[in-house]
């Protein structure tokens, strides 16, 4: 991933968190991505998305409230119709659960493992 154009890397004391802003880049970054790796994206709505890398795969439940929220925050504010003060709702998976359906679209494999957090 570190070779793809236009993502935004922000590294934490533990993760990587990389955002695509084009459909082009969703996929790459998907694609590039492990199965627990985790996916963030506005709910039914287009947006960036938002992987956040889980090298030591930390078990789901596992990753901090704060850690979550950071990388749902960053799909509000590198979403170009998305009005930060206006509260959204972020649906995040691991990408094992997602499938890409063609030009950055995705689909769920299983709707009971997407989790949802508004802000």
């Amino acid at each position: 991933m570190s070779n793809m154009k236009k993502i935004i890397c922000l590294s934490t004391q533990y993760h990587e968190v990389f955002v695509g802003k084009s459909w082009q880049e969703n996929e790459a970054l998907i694609k590039a991505s492990g199965p627990s790796d985790v996916w963030f994206h506005l709910d039914n709505q287009p947006s960036c998305h938002v992987i956040l890398k889980n090298e030591f795969n930390v078990p789901f439940n596992r990753i901090t409230k704060s850690l979550l929220k950071k990388c749902s925050l960053l799909v509000k504010q590198n979403t170009n119709k998305c009005i930060e003060h206006e509260k959204q709702t972020i649906v995040y998976t691991n990408v094992d659960n997602i499938q890409l359906t063609g030009h950055g679209s995705v689909q769920f494999k299983n709707e009971q493992c997407v989790k949802y957090i508004r802000l």
